[in-house]
């Protein structure tokens, strides 16, 4: 084994040495310095923890201690961000700060445990956009006041270093130029402060104290500056600072204070605390220091291996122990921290084949675009995983559940026999295990039966303790289709739809159709499923130069499959009694031969043309040429063909569906014709021919814009921020199992029960579903803070409010408070009312025996049977 194996081996035994001794469940719990015998919770603890274990492996230890900052993130008052567990008088000038005091450095390294465990980050953003109203403008740029308290109003360089690192760091992720900008003037103002030592640079405490920086704010200062020149690109002259903290170590001893004329004696000798080291070590291991790496090292394992307290006392501070451990993890992992980007992560769940969704992936793709990593999670056709690339989206397809139901006989030849909620819940667990790998910050699930596989997915990440929000877009659908296979789907809407935190759709038509059917309190929002926009020019093929045909030819096309023959027999036989036109199919269709045979018969085969599917990127271009466009749409689903056809500049004649009459009205972009009406269509074509140059001289550029994936796309990426920036902050809700219920203005409505709402609400969750229950809770205090539970509402049990109490939720009836209770107490009353409800059951049972017996023998048929009874017994013992 060589020195370096050896050294790292060495190096991880330390970390693990110390973090061994934290308590899993509660890391951040413990004594301090500052509060005698209280054992408290120190969210500055909690945060280092959670850095130490993300850099060590430790990932679930990670993640249970940002959940517990991200629970106890709200302040009182509304505020977002993190303080100290005790009062604290930071300035020594007799005014103690209140315990719900915001402090900045807290803040900072909660925000930036958020950040590197990738864990909570709407809440490391709220907690940095809450700080931006302590930043105080200076004539060098920015600092962040010591405080949220008024009288802390003060410049204090560590404070500010670090609050700007994660500010810089979070404004990347998420492209805020405000963050950004922030980190650039507090940058400023730092270095304009800065002194001149021997050795290097250094800072003092803040503008109002003189007296040099301890080891731990010296460390603090430049581990923000390190952060700032990463960030930032700016050359902040890390390296002399680096110098001096190297001033903090004489000797082999480690001293609070670097060595300064200035100071009293008594200060120059004061030894060092046990959080001045181990962020010492943090900051050389982050920038390969190798000399003042080996002096925090060399102490560290001198006073280890001389079995010598780390601290003044020999208790568990938490707060120093977190510091310690925070530099030896660093120092294990052996590699400095990267500045590469965390994006937030959208994972979209589609239940088919991914070359099978376009608008999946061009949401993937939108996603991407906008900033965000971005994996689609669909179906394969073979039994093994599938993992690809398509234009740097990661794909990744489970197994087919088909032969697995073919297997169990539960998969008939006939499609309409099919259950589909056998072939739903096969997908749910063929997805499941990918979802619980790809760890996503974002659900977005895709039509009728990803609805039940996004509902399950959202419910299992929020079990294992990362709620995400969850976007589910429906784009098909209709309440009149009877089918046994629209049934189930919709029984999904009436379970999951008022549970998905946005709903989309894909025209106006099918948006409010679901609101009025399921009282959504807000419509879907509409994202068309236009194309992307595309540059066309006259060198590029086009459909007319393919088929041979002239200027003077006129020429009707229709993109895509004909996905029912009725539909393109109409179109053909409206066409037929127009001589003078030619029509062309673009597209694979399974009725393209019995079109053929219709068209042989019509006796137009000379203009009736089949051509092969063209390129989504190229479709716009090539039926450029064209006269006009065709479609027949249903009920409600609105086709992006019509979307096509505007791009490519082309009037339409369009069936009178609901979903496209409002658009071909509103721009005058074509012709309507009467669904399944052949004249009519004849009529429409006709018309749309001799308007042709009207109708093209309204599809203006504009119309082009907004009608265009990119404009869409737009729309999307606002959802997706709007949602990874929510926070719980002030929100209420009433649950109840009343379906007629109505909150007040200032609450959100959950209602609770079998029966689905009859009134517009927030929320509903029928808890008797089997298997449905599991993260429900969670993704609630995801939205909520305070919940108000109506004295009717069957849900949530009282182990469960307690769970949302412990969790800093505010739980009350509409009565008035709940009573008081610990967890172990309400799993104790609920096995209580258990116990007695099967006693109960036993003692009816028992007593309605017992009275029948006594019926019976008072009876003649009764004596008879006792009669009987003793003769049997005197028959067995002669017998014997």
């Amino acid at each position: 084994m060589n020195s370096g194996a050896i050294g790292r081996q060495i190096l991880r035994e330390l970390a693990l040495g110390v973090f061994s001794q934290f308590d899993k469940t509660y890391p951040g719990r413990g004594l301090d310095s500052f509060t005698g015998d209280a054992s408290l919770d120190h969210p500055m603890a909690y945060a280092l923890y959670a850095s130490s274990a993300h850099m060590l492996g430790f990932q679930k230890e990670a993640e249970a201690a940002c959940q517990w900052l991200c629970e106890n993130a709200l302040r009182p008052n509304g505020e977002v961000g993190w303080g100290l567990p005790f009062e604290w008088d930071a300035f020594a000038d007799g005014s103690p700060n209140p315990v719900d005091t915001i402090y900045g450095i807290t803040t900072a390294l909660c925000v930036r445990a958020l950040l590197d465990t990738d864990y909570g980050l709407p809440k490391a953003e709220a907690a940095l956009e809450n700080y931006l109203r302590y930043a105080v403008p200076t004539p060098h740029g920015l600092f962040f006041s010591y405080s949220s308290q008024p009288d802390d109003a003060k410049s204090v360089f560590n404070v500010t270093s670090m609050l700007a690192g994660q500010y810089a760091r979070l404004g990347h992720i998420l492209g805020r130029a405000d963050f950004i900008e922030a980190a650039h003037a507090a940058a400023k103002d730092i270095i304009a402060h800065r002194q001149e030592h021997s050795s290097g640079y250094f800072w003092s405490y803040s503008t109002e104290i003189a007296q040099p920086n301890d080891s731990v704010h010296a460390a603090y200062t430049v581990q923000g500056l390190i952060e700032l020149q990463a960030w930032l690109a700016m050359d902040l002259q890390v390296s002399r600072c680096l110098l001096y903290l190297r001033e903090f170590f004489r000797k082999g001893e480690a001293f609070e204070f670097a060595r300064h004329e200035s100071l009293k004696p008594i200060k120059r000798q004061q030894k060092a605390r046990l959080w001045g080291i181990g962020m010492l070590l943090h900051v050389a291991c982050s920038v390969r220091d190798t000399p003042l790496k080996k002096l925090a090292l060399r102490w560290i394992r001198q006073n280890l291996e001389a079995d010598t307290p780390l601290q003044s006392d020999a208790a568990f501070l938490p707060r120093h122990q977190s510091h310690l451990v925070f530099g030896l993890a660093r120092a294990a992992v052996q590699e400095p921290p990267s500045y590469r980007i965390k994006k937030p992560h959208i994972v979209s769940l589609t239940t088919s084949d991914v070359g099978n969704n376009a608008r999946a992936l061009k949401s993937a793709q939108a996603a991407r675009k906008a900033g965000f990593r971005a994996t689609i999670i669909g179906i394969g056709h073979g039994e093994t995983v599938q993992q690809f690339k398509i234009d740097d989206i990661d794909i990744i397809l489970a197994p087919s559940p088909v032969s697995h139901l073919k297997d169990s006989l539960a998969w008939p030849d006939n499609p309409t026999k099919r259950q589909l909620w056998l072939q739903a819940e096969e997908l749910v667990a063929r997805i499941a295990p990918l979802v619980d790998i790809v760890k996503p910050d974002l659900l977005h699930s895709h039509d009728g039966i990803g609805l039940r596989v996004g509902a399950a997915m959202t419910r299992r990440v929020a079990a294992n303790g990362r709620p995400v929000f969850w976007i589910h877009d429906q784009h098909t659908g209709s309440s009149s289709d009877i089918s046994a296979h629209a049934k189930t789907l919709r029984q999904y809407e009436h379970r999951y739809l008022r549970q998905v935190d946005r709903l989309i759709s894909d025209s106006a038509t099918r948006a409010a159709e679901l609101q009025h059917l399921y009282h959504l309190k807000r419509a879907p929002s509409v994202i068309y499923d236009a194309p992307i926009s595309q540059s066309t020019s006259s060198e590029m093929p086009d459909v007319r130069s393919a088929l041979g045909l002239s200027t003077q030819d006129l020429l009707v096309i229709l993109v895509g499959s004909v996905e029912r023959a009725q539909d393109g027999e109409l179109i053909l036989k409206a066409v037929s009694d127009l001589p003078t036109i030619h029509l062309c199919l673009i597209g694979d269709s399974n009725h393209n031969d019995k079109l053929l045979k219709l068209a042989r018969k019509l006796r137009m085969s000379e203009r009736f043309h089949l051509f092969a599917q063209t390129p989504a990127d190229q479709i716009v271009s090539f039926i450029r040429t064209a006269d006009i466009g065709i479609e027949v749409c249903t009920e409600n689903a609105l086709p992006n063909n019509i979307f096509v056809y505007l791009q490519a500049g082309l009037p339409s004649a369009i069936s009178d569906a609901v979903s496209t009459s409002e658009i071909v009205k509103r721009h005058g972009i074509g012709h309507l014709f009467e669904h399944g009406n052949i004249d009519s269509c004849k009529t429409a074509i006709q018309k749309a021919l001799e308007e042709k140059s009207q109708l093209k001289d309204a599809i203006t550029n504009e119309l082009r814009q907004e009608y265009c994936w990119e404009h869409q796309a737009q729309k999307l990426s606002a959802i997706y921020y709007s949602l990874l920036r929510s926070t719980a902050s002030s929100k209420s809700i009433l649950l109840t199992s009343n379906p007629g219920a109505v909150a007040e203005d200032n609450e959100h409505l959950g209602i609770v029960g079998k029966q689905p709402p009859t009134v517009p609400c927030d929320f509903y969750f029928d808890p008797t579903v089997p298997g449905d229950r599991a993260g429900v809770l969670s993704m609630l205090a995801l939205k909520y803070d305070r919940f108000i539970i109506a004295s009717d509402a069957k849900w949530p049990s009282i182990e469960e409010l307690v769970a949302l109490r412990h969790a800093g939720k505010e739980v009350t009836n509409s009565d008035g408070t709940l009573p008081e209770m610990t967890l172990l107490h309400a799993l104790e009353t609920k096995q209580l009312a258990a116990d007695t409800s099967v006693l109960r059951t036993r003692w009816a049972s028992s007593i309605s025996v017992a009275a029948a017996v006594e019926r019976l023998a008072n009876t003649p048929a009764g004596k008879t049977v006792a009669l009987f009874e003793r003769l049997q017994r005197k028959f067995r013992s002669r017998r014997k």
